[in-house]
């Protein structure tokens, strides 16, 4: 069961290097585990001094069939802005909606702290330009800005968490400035 959350990456590792997880995988895999309720076990009937009588109704039902065929196939959904799930998003969407939740939050905080913010961001903006970001952190950074768009804070904040846990060496140097603008602006939306 492991081996579902080793991320693909370097497979000449040395003999002491542990495993790299993946942090979204690991928390589909535990939620799916947790609505499992087929694992628990039945209470043992009370004793009441009369015998139960053998369920007769389970074997008097006809076996079970296929569902039906369905003749057209179904067209899958239609991502946000007409992007597909891989589809990286475009910079200047991203950028914009990270400018406009600077913006909203920049009277509620010190100069210093929409300074820095400031300064990671156009970290940010250099790796994107560049192209030193890979095509799976532009992706969970389209999800993440829509999030932020549709004002779901909890959805962003396990995206950036996930950002975090998954790509560190990538985002290490702006993540920080994601979590303090999606903190400020979750605060200033209550």
């Amino acid at each position: 069961m492991a081996e579902e959350f080793v991320k693909p990456g370097n497979q000449s590792m040395g003999w002491n290097d542990p495993p790299v997880f993946s942090y979204g995988k690991q928390n589909q895999i535990n939620a799916r585990l947790r609505r499992n309720h087929l694992t628990r076990r039945v209470p043992p009937p009370q004793i009441t001094g009369e015998m139960l009588a053998p369920c007769t109704a389970v074997a008097a039902m006809p076996p079970p069939t296929a569902p039906p065929v369905c003749s057209s196939i179904a067209s899958p959904p239609a991502a946000s802005h007409g992007q597909s799930e891989s589809q990286e998003p475009q910079f200047d969407d991203v950028w914009e909606v990270l400018t406009k939740l600077q913006m909203k939050c920049e009277g509620s905080v010190p100069a210093r702290v929409t300074g820095d913010i400031t300064r990671k961001l156009e970290l940010l903006k250099s790796q994107w330009e560049n192209d030193k970001l890979s095509p799976a952190v532009k992706v969970r950074m389209g999800k993440l800005c829509h999030a932020l768009q549709s004002e779901c804070w909890g959805e962003a904040t396990e995206l950036q968490v996930s950002l975090t846990v998954d790509y560190m060496g990538e985002v290490s140097t702006w993540v920080i400035a994601l979590r303090k603008l999606i903190s400020l602006a979750s605060c200033d939306g209550e």
